[in-house]
């Protein structure tokens, strides 16, 4: 296996082992970014450092700043076919300016990159599909939650799950149902969020998945 190959492999494991201070402590291995030489081996590198940070050291500001990087290496302004990674960043980007204790500015710019991520992934062509861009309605829908919109999540969630299942994918759907349960008892709707919460915990036992809480890559 060749370097580049065995970089991939290596953070994507640790990755899913959300083992992200042993993310930061493999990003960090001299020579290992002198050995990334392509715009798309190095957007993988700031795009997970990026997450790592986020998650092991709540280090948003820091984060942010690779993010843009990880998102500049390979998507100039005037391109209109977007790989599932430069989506993912954005989504990334978008969730994090949109953290309640960003300024009122950042937060708009958060909303403004959540609307381009989700018009790219329904509307402009993708490389591929990736069953990782299924986190955007579950982030999106979080945030909208967070900022008190919940019938606007709510509609993210109802548009998430149709694209999902059109694809015919279940990642992310225990999330979703679940994060719809939240809303309805929210909103004090409770023979919706019963039905909501039941097929969460359906999905959850066939699948064998626990509802997703956060930023992950």
């Amino acid at each position: 296996m060749n370097a580049l190959a065995s970089f991939n492999v290596m953070i994507k494991t640790l990755c899913d082992q959300h083992d992200y201070a042993g993310m930061l402590t493999y990003l960090a291995t001299d020579g290992l970014v002198d050995r990334l030489f392509t715009d798309q081996d190095l957007q993988t590198y700031y795009y997970y450092q990026a997450i790592a940070m986020e998650q092991a050291l709540h280090a948003t500001q820091a984060s942010l700043r690779d993010l843009h990087l990880a998102y500049q290496y390979t998507h100039p302004t005037q391109k209109t076919l977007m790989t599932p990674t430069e989506i993912l960043i954005l989504a990334s980007i978008a969730f994090l300016e949109t953290k309640p204790t960003q300024p009122v500015a950042t937060i708009e710019s958060g909303w403004a990159h959540f609307e381009l991520a989700l018009t790219a992934l329904e509307q402009q062509p993708v490389t591929q599909y990736d069953e990782n861009l299924n986190s955007l309605y579950y982030l999106f829908a979080l945030r909208l939650h967070q900022s008190q919109s919940d019938s606007k999540a709510i509609a993210m969630i109802d548009q998430g799950i149709e694209w999902i299942t059109n694809h015919h994918s279940h990642y992310m759907l225990v999330d979703l149902f679940f994060l719809l349960a939240q809303l309805y008892t929210a909103n004090q709707q409770s023979p919706e969020a019963q039905r909501a919460l039941n097929q969460s915990q359906t999905l959850s036992t066939i699948f064998k998945t626990t509802p997703y809480h956060d930023l992950e890559c």
